[in-house]
């Protein structure tokens, strides 16, 4: 007999596939072990018997379900332990101490009995089920391998440790003496997330303290206040950095400069002149190694970073930036990162806002948000996964002088790319050299030049037109004009090119004028690699000397800090224009003009302009003896009569589009962000979807800011502690038991409106005594729902697609007979089983519905019928639905196959193939006529009788699901997933399969 744990993991003899005999004896040792200790068994009243269930530690349910004894034995005879479950912390088995010097004390089986005792100094007692979800929180937090925590140290431990023994010791202690169900860490989190979510103040929050620890029995255990629950939580903080700032925005006192009293540039104090050494101005930044590290510590994120590469491609779409041309040069000139997936993206993005109302003193403040591009976009834009890696602080916007407050981002940056940091993969449980790159930045026009360092002011404003630009300006409204200017976008033989009526008097474009090629980042490079930088004693100001050729042939004033990145001169496209902006301003724009409000740029020196340059003789001023000039109305002003217009009715091509507009409005009105417009569409074809380059998540990332600014008088200091309470409670919520709602687990907000519509239509517009099963519906099923990994229902043997991956048999396919069918025209709606849940329904009695979790193949542009009436269906042509769910008595099954022949017509399609039922059905006395014969369509309609089976009853949990679904009537008959032998002696004609088909059929697991 083995002295130690290592007989979990001898299922098989010297790693051969030849059965350990012992081994059921060993699983029997640890289930009376397990059973011995009572606090961990649930009772459970089904069917009227009293059922004792335990967690399942196999290497598939992972401690996660309950179940009974006999279904516990057989999986783990089947799978064997979950790899590094050699505490039985969950099965009655007490820690060892965390003292130094302590370890465990493994058990051998002969120890193992029902009365097994198990002799060691308690310190962490685990006999409620939860506890264990905290300790994982702390263990990823500190970024620990798994189980690492109670192995014997021969050294004192460090601080870093000894905090982690602490916050892991408060992870599994009882609030209370005698509570069994939180410990101090669930509930302190728990109630962190409260204050992060309901935006509480601090005194609101030591308030409730008081009022809990009031009602709670003595000697509880929690914080008396905010300030000590954030003592408490430390362990689990990211850290922060104060850097002190030159008032005069010249420079950072770090690195070399760190123990200066005064700028090295300008000579002011780095201290207020009086009391204590209070700096004028600091900058909080926030470090972005750890924060992407704890992204993969943690098991629920961990597995979400690598979507970017994982995902689906649909040749039809573009659904993320991998997609698109930048991101696949850079793969091409960087093989070595592009290699290991899991490596970051990231987007950097800045904005300036005032923290206070129109009324007060000015005040500009501007956070930095990074947006990793390798998480799914509905993680990726949520405001919890936004990083603010810096505070610019304010009052002054930093102008040109961002580059200063960038210095430790960009460092980082540097660090990131070249050498990257060793990171643990709590997914895969293994370790990686994590590297990061920002591929682009995104903003609005003015930081788009503080972060670039092209001026976006003056006639060379444009960034892909640079000095060959032909804009100019106006002799009367002395503004930048870019009229006229698209027409070489063009083909060469469109008729626009000769139009000398309505573009600039007598102007031509020849064939052979054409755009300029886009700058490349070598061509730039070239261009600025000697140009000043604000960052290095020279910052930008009054004194500041541009570049030579400054407004004449370029309009750089820097050169940026990101150039200092190795790989930003071999990015296809660096600083993104922001379709948010541009699009209101251009809408802006055009909404003034037509309408006539008094911030139309349809003027008297505007009207002049046209007169100077266009031949449109209705809009030149009229001009009366003795009287002040007046101008007519123009086409493009709308009166109250008229409908609206489409004017973008040849939207498709945007240049003739610009031309057409430059035909019906004044010069006047074509200012940069009219010109910009015309580059979108290459931005995107570079870049991939908008919905990752443009400011709407960070306009709603600033507004969550704005509201929980504390301090007006310090607001930079409130947002940072804002933000690390925020960012503390958002990762402790992911460990919380599944039925809280928390920020990542929250209903979408149009879901409860549907649910309310529904209820309220069934409930008082359904007729009296009609539709008795719908009322019953409308008053929302249990909050309790089973989830099934298979199904016997309709005849048809049905699996979940995760069950049935590795099976030779794949029945997951689901067709649901569409209302107007017809041997014409196919509308059925054909998907994949992803969950089959039953849920129960308790207003007039007991009742059960069935209900299918599938993807669904869009029914219009995804299935396809061919001229001999075969179904065809597109795997990437999802349909995109808020109601995936369908009943289990509306599903028939198919089988999809791909087609033999990878030609460019079958490649992407899969081939439906229809199946008969298979089941047991009462047949009726009636013999069938011997020349009917039964098509893949029919089905018999005789009333489908269901046998329950027990030894095919496959593992089922109860977890919270909240969906509205119709009634089926069919009894569940349940499956097992890996059962060798039949014990009950039942009588093998009861059951479906044959104890032969079952084993043929799941012969790709171990027996």
């Amino acid at each position: 007999m083995l002295s130690n744990r290592e007989w979990m993991y001898t299922k098989r003899l010297d790693n051969r596939r030849l059965f350990n005999p012992q081994w059921p004896h060993y699983v029997n040792l640890f289930l009376d072990f397990a059973y011995a200790n009572a606090t961990n068994i649930q009772h459970i009243i089904r069917e009227g018997v009293e059922v004792f269930e335990i967690r399942c530690p196999c290497a598939k349910c992972k401690n996660i379900y309950y179940l009974p004894r006999e279904l516990v034995f057989s999986h783990l005879v089947n799978r064997g332990f979950m790899i590094g479950y050699t505490q039985w912390y969950l099965h009655g088995e007490k820690y060892p101490t965390l003292e130094i010097g302590q370890c465990s004390n493994p058990i051998s089986p002969q120890h193992v009995g029902p009365s097994s005792n198990i002799e060691t100094v308690q310190h962490i007692n685990n006999d409620f089920s939860d506890y264990h979800r905290y300790e994982e929180m702390v263990i990823d937090s500190m970024h620990q391998p798994e189980a690492s925590y109670y192995q014997q140290t021969p050294q004192h431990p460090n601080l870093e440790a000894q905090n982690f023994y602490k916050v892991l010791k408060q992870a599994s202690e009882p609030l209370w003496d005698g509570c069994t169900k939180t410990s101090t860490l669930s509930a302190t989190t728990r109630l962190l997330d409260w204050k992060s979510q309901s935006n509480v103040s601090d005194t609101s929050f030591d308030t409730l303290l008081s009022i809990v620890k009031d009602i709670l029995p003595t000697g509880e255990k929690l914080p008396n206040n905010f300030y000590e629950t954030k003592k408490m939580l430390k362990p689990l903080k990211l850290p922060s950095e104060r850097i002190h700032v030159c008032i005069n925005h010249c420079m950072l006192f770090r690195g070399q400069f760190a123990d200066l009293d005064h700028c090295a540039v300008c000579g002011e104090n780095r201290y207020k002149a009086k009391g204590r050494k209070v700096p004028n101005l600091v900058m909080t930044y926030m470090p972005i190694g750890p924060r992407l590290q704890r992204l993969f510590y943690s098991r629920k994120t961990a597995k979400h970073l690598t979507w970017h590469a994982d995902h689906l491609v649909d040749p039809e779409k573009m659904i993320h930036p991998s997609e698109g041309e930048a991101w696949n040069h850079f793969d091409r000139k960087f093989p070595n990162f592009a290699n290991e997936k899991r490596n970051i993206r990231l987007g950097l993005c800045t904005d300036g806002f005032s923290p206070n109302n129109s009324n007060t003193t000015p005040y500009s403040c501007c956070p930095v948000f990074l947006t990793v591009y390798n998480l799914p976009p509905w993680l990726a834009f949520k405001h919890q996964y936004i990083q603010l890696p810096l505070i610019i602080p304010g009052k002054k916007s930093p102008g040109q002088n961002l580059d200063v407050f960038l210095q430790p981002l960009v460092d980082e940056l540097k660090m990131l790319f070249t050498d990257g940091i060793e990171t643990y993969d709590a997914h895969r449980k293994t370790n990686f050299q994590m590297k990061v790159v920002l591929l682009w930045t995104v903003s609005d026009f003015p930081a788009y030049a503080m972060l670039s360092g092209w001026s976006t002011h003056g006639n060379l404003v444009c960034p892909y037109c640079m000095h060959q630009t032909e804009s100019f300006r106006l002799s009367n409204g002395q503004k930048p004009c870019w009229f006229d200017c698209h027409r070489k976008h063009l083909p060469e033989r469109h008729v626009f090119r000769n139009d000398t009526v309505n573009f600039l008097k007598g102007k031509k474009v020849k064939g052979h004028e054409v755009p300029v090629p886009y700058p490349t980042g070598e061509y730039i490079w070239e261009k600025i690699q000697h140009f000043p930088t604000v960052y290095n004693g020279t910052p930008y100001g009054p004194n500041y000397i541009k570049p030579k050729g400054f407004g004449i042939t370029h309009n750089w004033v820097k050169k940026s800090i990101f150039w200092e990145l190795p790989y930003w001169r071999h990015l296809l496209i660096r600083h993104n224009l922001d379709l948010m902006h541009v699009e209101k301003n251009f809408f802006e724009n055009m909404f003034h003009i037509s309408m006539g409000t008094p911030k139309s740029k349809d003027n008297m020196k505007a009207r002049e302009d046209i007169e100077m340059l266009c031949d449109r003789p209705i809009l030149n001023p009229i001009r009366d003896n003795n009287r002040k000039p007046r101008k007519n109305p123009g086409k493009y002003t709308l009166t109250k009569e008229q409908v609206k217009k489409d004017l973008f009715d040849m939207k498709r091509c945007i240049v003739q589009t610009m031309c057409k507009l430059e035909q019906i409005y004044p010069p006047s009105f074509f200012d940069s962000m009219e010109n910009l417009v015309i580059y979108l569409a290459d931005e995107a074809i570079v870049g991939g979807p908008v919905h990752y380059r443009w400011m709407y998540q960070y306009k709603r990332k600033l507004g969550i800011i704005k509201r929980r600014i504390r301090n007006k008088a310090r607001v930079e200091g409130s947002i940072v502690n804002e933000h690390l309470v925020n960012e503390l409670a958002t990762y402790c919520s992911l460990y919380f038991d599944p039925t809280i709602e928390t920020r990542h687990n929250r209903e979408a907000r149009n879901f409860a409106p549907q649910s309310h519509r529904f209820s309220m239509c069934i409930m008082y517009k359904t007729p009296d005594g009609s539709a008795r099963h719908l009322e019953v519906i409308a008053t929302k099923p249990s909050r309790h729902a089973y989830f099934h990994n298979g199904y016997f229902v309709n005849g048809y043997k049905f699996h979940t697609q995760q069950y049935g991956e590795g099976r030779a048999t794949k029945n997951f396919g689901v067709c649901v007979r569409g209302e107007t069918y017809n041997a014409e025209q196919e509308s059925d709606y054909y998907g994949i089983l992803q969950e089959i849940l039953e849920i129960e329904y308790y207003s007039s009695g007991p009742s059960t519905v069935l209900l299918f979790n599938c993807i669904w193949f869009d029914n219009k542009d995804g299935v396809i019928v061919n001229k001999n009436k075969l179904v065809d269906v597109k795997p990437k042509s999802r349909l995109q639905t808020d109601d995936p769910f369908c009943l289990a008595s509306q599903a028939e099954q198919v089988f999809y196959t791909p087609y033999p022949s990878m030609s460019n017509e079958t490649k992407d399609k899969w081939a439906v193939i229809k199946t008969k039922p298979r089941g047991v059905f009462e047949v009726t006395e009636a013999e069938m006529e011997a020349d009917e014969v039964f098509q893949v369509e029919e089905r018999f309609e005789s009333p489908l009788t269901v046998t329950r089976v027990e030894p095919l009853c496959l593992a089922s949990t109860i977890n919270t699901y909240e969906q509205i679904s119709d009634e089926a009537n069919e009894r569940i008959v349940e499956e097992d997933e890996e059962v060798e032998d039949f014990e009950d002696g039942g009588d093998e004609n009861e059951f479906y399969y044959s104890e032969e088909e079952f084993e043929d059929e799941d012969d790709g697991d171990e027996c």
